[in-house]
């Protein structure tokens, strides 16, 4: 914590070069993950025309959107309430200010430190990744960054062109600028080039059911060599639990169920006998049925996504590919030290005891409608 606060304070931002020397730069370039095909695809795919779907799952959709607005007003109305006892609690505890007074100078307060933290968050990048490059270490936002540089001739650290240069004994391209060297060689392929439409064939159940980041946000089809039924069976070997957020989504969708069943039945209550009051219990039910059916999905989708990270952890310490089955390179990349497999091109970490390893990852939705492995030509 000290070292992080001492780069925030000096405006460090060091970048870690191929040499394994700390260049002291502020000037590197930011890089989105969810923006591989902006270095690894020259031709731009033309979107695949959706496909028609059936009344019913439009009518799924428009149900699963109603719930999801429901659900947001619910958790934004808890939200305003909560901050407005925590702004009063701001104000009038720590300002001393009496009344709705306090409330507005704690809110103003709030605010205030959300745009000074908004303001400082660049620095605060900056202060972090100097000292990931102090200890020797990369990120995948680090590597991604001087991958887009490298890859077109730029210095990973300051973004001066080196195309000219030659390379010096050990390998490295000197940049006069800054003096940080870089290896071309291993920047070449470090995203695999050409991805587009390899899984334009799975349907969309499909790919949301195997598919996995590698540890360089490569969406990956976990046996894609296998059947549907041989890719099912193995992970199935594989058995897991419920995580934790899905218990949450579950506790959530719980206290919904009551909310809907006691209101509901408090309808019942003060009309009975009326025609209302049976539409109303009518629509109750079937809501009441919807949400539990969706709460068992819910849980199902969980169990099936800890099996397949379970079942990828395991083949990569076995130095197995787990979406080709191809002997892993036992040498370790020496930009990220990730494991190659020589047979697909994907890279997977192998401290696989991490928490935050990268099989963990949830691959959002917003991942698979933009990625072009899944779009055709």
């Amino acid at each position: 914590m000290f070292a992080l606060i001492s780069a925030y304070a000096q405006g460090r931002g060091g970048v870690l070069d191929d040499r394994g020397r700390v260049v002291d730069t502020g000037v590197h370039a930011e890089w989105d993950p969810d923006e591989i095909d902006e270095y690894v695809v020259d031709e731009k795919t033309e979107p695949s025309q959706a496909e028609h779907n059936p009344i019913w799952k439009r009518a799924y959709g428009v149900m699963a959107g109603v719930v999801g607005v429901l659900i947001t007003l619910v958790l934004l109305g808890m939200a305003v309430r909560w901050g407005w006892q925590l702004s009063g609690f701001i104000g009038h505890t720590i300002f001393g200010v009496p009344g709705v007074y306090g409330n507005a100078a704690g809110l103003v307060t709030g605010i205030g430190l959300i745009v000074l933290y908004w303001l400082l968050s660049s620095r605060l990048k900056n202060a972090k990744r100097d000292l990931r490059a102090r200890r020797g270490e990369r990120n995948l936002v680090d590597c991604g960054s001087t991958f887009g540089l490298v890859k077109h001739d730029r210095c990973g650290a300051c973004g001066f062109l080196i195309r000219d240069l030659e390379r010096m004994d050990d390998g490295c391209v000197q940049c006069p600028e800054c003096g940080a060297g870089w290896r071309r060689d291993w920047w070449e392929g470090y995203f695999i080039e050409g991805r587009a439409g390899c899984y334009a064939e799975l349907s969309k159940k499909h790919f949301r059911r195997f598919c996995l980041y590698d540890t360089r946000d490569q969406i990956a089809l976990i046996e894609a060599d296998s059947t549907l039924g041989d890719r099912v069976a193995l992970i199935r070997e594989f058995r897991g639990f419920v995580g934790l957020r899905d218990v949450f989504v579950l506790a959530l969708i719980l206290l919904i169920l009551l909310a809907c069943a006691s209101a509901t039945y408090g309808v019942w209550l003060s009309v009975t006998n009326s025609a209302g009051a049976m539409i109303t219990v009518g629509i109750g039910t079937l809501l009441f049925a919807w949400i539990g059916w969706y709460a068992v999905r819910v849980c199902k989708a969980g169990v099936r996504l800890k099996s397949l990270q379970k079942f990828t952890r395991a083949r990569i310490d076995d130095r197995v590919c787990p979406s080709c089955a191809t002997v892993l390179d036992q040498e370790l990349h020496p930009t990220d030290g990730a494991l190659i497999c020589d047979g697909c091109g994907l890279a997977w970490n192998p401290s696989t005891k991490q928490r935050c390893h990268h099989s963990r990852k949830r691959v959002n939705d917003d991942a698979f409608k933009n990625d072009s492995a899944f779009s055709s030509r």
